[in-house]
Parts: C-alpha cells; structure tokens; sequence
C-alpha cells in the first residue's frame, strides 16, 4: 500500500487550409488503392465509412480549484472577456513503479465566460524552462484565447517548475554563476570556470534529491500527467506540450499507450540529439532572431542607437570586465535571448524593450537590466528537470573549442552557447527513455523559424521519430520569432482548433506569417 504522507526531501513539498492568414505547400492527394476486377466487371463501392477519431472525456471530478496564491497574469494583457485562471494541487505516487511516497501535482486552469460547462480539456505542460502556469497565462490573455473559450485548458506543472516540487537545491549565488557560464575570457579558462560551478551544483542537487534524483524526468512527468487523466475519470486526453516537454509527451505515449486523443507539441526540444549539436543549433537561432531585432530596431530608432549590435557587444565586453555590478555577460545574453524568446510579447513591443534595456544599460542606467537579469537568472528546478532528460553530455575540450569556431559563425551567442553547453555534464547518467511505437491520431507539431529556446532544427529530429513508427505527423511553421508559435500566431492558433475538433492535420509545408 502506498503510505499516506508525504515524501520528506529537504526543501520539496513532495507530495484544408481555408484558414485565415495561413499558407500551405502543394497539396499531395491521400493514398488510394484500386480494387481488382472480375472478368471486366466494375469493382463492388464499398460502403464502410472510417472510424471517427477519438474524443478525449469530460471529467467526471474536480479537483479543488482556488484562486492561485499569486496571479500568473500579472504584467501581461487583460486577455478575453471573462478569464478565470484557477489553482489546484493534487497528489500522484513519486515514481508509479517503485515508490510508496506521494507527489505534489500543481494544476492551473484557464477559462472564460464563453467555455462550455461540459467540454474536454485541454492538457498543457511546459518545458524546464518555465512552469506551465505562466504558460498558460500568456497563452490565455495573447492568441490562445479562442482555445479558451472552447474549452478550458489545465496546465499540469513540470516536476521541478512547481511550487510543489521546487527542490530549491543552491543558493542565488550559485544560480548567478550558473547563469554566467563561467567567468573570464580564455575559453578553456572559461569552460574549467562553468566546469567548476555545475559539478558544485549537481552534488549540492543530488545530495537535496536523494534517494529521488531520478524523479523529475520526462517518464514521471508523463505520470503526473496520467495521474491527473485518471483523477478526472476519463479515458483520453487532449495534450499539447511546449518546448522540450514533448519529451513527456513522447514518453507517455510509449509507457501509457491509448489515452490520448489528440498531440501537439509547440516547438519541441531536439529528440535525441547530443548536447554540443543542441548548442550550436542555439546559438543558430539566436543569430538570426537578434538579426531580426536588429533590423527593426534600427529601422523604428529605438533607444539601442544607430548600431544596436555594437552597444551589445560593448555592453557584454564591460559587463566581462567586471565593470557592471551583479551582472555578468552571461547574464546579458541571458536577458537578450529571452526577450526574444518571449513569443507571448507582441514582436514590436519586444524590439521596443530590449532597446530599451541594451540602450539604457549602456548608457549607465543598469537598475533595469539588473532586475531582468535576476529574473530570468536559472532555477534550481529548471536546472534539475532540464538536466534529468539531458542528453549525451559535452566535454570541457569541446566547449573551448566551440567557443573559438562558434564566435566567428555565431558573434553574438556562439561562444556563450559553446560553455552552456556543459550544463548538465556533472549531471547522473540516465538511460533515455524508449520512443512510442505509434500514435492513435495524427500528431500537429508547430515551429517557429528563429526559436532562442529549442534551437534550429529541433522540430526535425522529433517528426522524424514519429516518422519511423508509421505514424502521420504534419509541421506548421511559423515565420516569427520566438518560443511557442500558438503564443505568437493567430494563425497557428486556427490550425491547432481544426485539430483539435476533428483531428485532421494539414499538408506539409504549412506555413503562419510572421
């Protein structure tokens, strides 16, 4: 029998394209056969009709859903008419397998005076880059409010990225040196410097875990998920992940087989894929999305001057230096590569601020760049979940030779991706998870075209997967940039409701402007 308390870990609470705005490649005519003829005689029509796809359940139960204890929309628009973002938390085992022990499973739901009572919801579950609650919010009150009002959508949290399972397992002072990736300028100085920093974190997190270190992973996300599915007493589920939570999605349908309805995943992490390459595909990105910023922030003069790049690189050379209290380069670059990260910021707004903070800065007022770069600074349970699906890891002789070949191709992010690449090389090796066999529906994949997050290409390694198990899987690109193209395009929003009503995917090829 499972025991009723909690599992004490220090510092964790454990317990057809018609759609507007939308283009398409060539349409390719489905798959037919001919059947054969009798002595001339036309073939009998058959009459059997296919099966309608499957229809994810309306819950039978609640869980206690409570005004969330701090609002996840603050700082964000006021959203459609109506919108209700509520909390809950519910227990699920530790690991289903082995463990006795509960976990804490933190829920957000959004809906609005148009959801109907008696409609499935849709699951949402981030990446280890941020919770799922704050997700939710700016999915909510941006593009996403037509899914909202459709239907509610419940975001199940991320071991790690909740409040409930937050290890809290270093210090801010580690956090801020994690967020450095390492100090000096010399790269194999700098790669020892990052080197030092995550095999100080990884004991001080593994120490915090143990004996569960290997509780946060995508397979126990993919339990969490379940968990919920069978609180609700239904026997499908529509699911949509963001980032690399497509891992949990992935995993789910190969342990758990039969219990979704429909699967999108926005901008889905590289699905197996070592992590120097991830790297590099990150720092490919960055360069075309800061490129992007660049241009229009010198064509609205905005406040980063007549040469945005150069009061970049000035600013990121001072703050090396030393010479910018309590930021770091990395720390800068950090802030840059989330702001253009932020797809739920309309793009005009997000040129207009990062000016504003590169420009600011580098004119003295760093008070702003400060806060930013706090904020976004990395998290002991980003850092644990992020490394607990890590990919094969890099060596330090890796990092200070990328850092030399990546800063010619790649000047602004190339070497900075070249030691964050180490992140997770201290981290317990793991046995990567089996892929599905198959899906039961199609699966909708989304990407955007300068993504900071998951990189250049990442979308490609996850079709392909899906791919070799025979299953249909079509790709909607989105021009913009930014992490999450339903947080950033109506028209990748148009596409994914379709989907959700009737299952079907569009042709490859399929296209959402900027």
């Amino acid at each position: 029998m499972r025991r009723s308390g909690k599992y004490p870990l220090t510092g964790i609470a454990l317990v057809g394209l018609a759609l507007s705005g939308c283009a398409a490649g060539p349409s390719i005519p489905p798959d037919y056969a001919v059947a054969g003829q009798a002595q001339g005689s036309p073939a009998e029509p058959t009459t059997s009709a296919p099966p309608p796809p499957p229809q994810a359940g309306v819950p039978q139960k609640e869980p206690r859903w409570r005004p969330c204890r701090t609002d996840p929309t603050a700082g964000l628009p006021p959203g459609p008419d109506g919108l209700v973002i509520e909390c809950a938390t519910i227990t699920g085992p530790l690991d289903p397998a082995t463990s006795q022990s509960d976990v804490g499973i933190d829920l957000t739901r959004a809906r609005t005076a148009a959801t109907p009572e008696d409609a499935a919801p849709l699951v949402l579950m981030a990446g280890s880059g941020q919770s799922s609650r704050s997700a939710l919010a700016g999915l909510a009150t941006g593009t996403g409010g037509p899914v909202v009002d459709a239907r509610p959508v419940v975001a199940v949290d991320r071991r790690g990225t909740g409040p409930s399972t937050d290890p809290a397992c270093f210090a801010d002072t580690d956090a801020a040196d994690l967020t450095a990736a390492g100090r000096g300028g010399d790269p194999v100085a700098r790669a020892q410097s990052m080197m030092d920093t995550v095999n100080r974190v990884t004991v001080s997190c593994t120490d915090v875990l143990r004996p569960a270190v290997d509780a946060f992973d995508a397979v126990h996300a993919a339990s969490d998920i379940d968990t919920l599915r069978n609180y609700w007493g239904v026997d499908k589920i529509d699911l949509l992940t963001l980032g690399d939570a497509s891992d949990a999605a992935m995993a789910y349908q190969a342990n758990l087989p039969g219990h979704l309805a429909r699967v999108a995943m926005d901008s889905p992490g590289p699905f197996r894929v070592d992590a120097a390459t991830t790297a590099e595909r990150r720092a490919q990105s960055g360069q075309a999305a800061f490129a992007r910023f660049v241009s229009d922030c010198t064509a609205t003069d905005c406040a980063a001057g007549p040469d945005p790049a150069r009061t970049l690189d000035t600013l990121v050379a001072s703050a090396q230096m030393g010479l910018i209290r309590g930021v770091s380069d990395g720390s800068v670059l950090t802030v840059v590569r989330q702001t253009l990260a932020d797809a739920a910021l309309p793009w005009d707004r997000r040129v207009a601020r990062l000016g504003d903070l590169i420009g600011g800065a580098a004119g003295g007022d760093v008070d702003t760049l400060r806060v930013f770069a706090d904020a976004q600074a990395i998290t002991s349970g980003g850092f644990v979940a992020r490394c607990s699906d890590a990919p094969p890891p890099a060596t330090p002789d890796q990092s200070h030779t990328a850092q030399t070949d990546w800063a010619d191709k790649y000047p602004v992010f190339g070497a900075d991706a070249a030691v964050r690449m180490l992140t997770c090389s201290s981290w317990p090796s793991h046995q990567e998870p089996d892929p599905p066999e198959g899906f039961d529906v199609p699966v909708l994949l989304f990407s955007g075209a300068a993504d900071t997050v998951v990189g250049a290409g990442a979308v490609d390694s996850v079709s392909a997967a899906i791919a070799r198990t025979g299953s249909p899987a079509s790709t909607v690109t989105w021009e913009g940039v930014g992490h999450g193209a339903l947080w950033g395009s109506g028209c990748a929003v148009d596409q994914l409701s379709r989907y959700l009503a009737d299952a079907s995917i569009p042709p490859g090829g399929t296209a959402c402007p900027v």
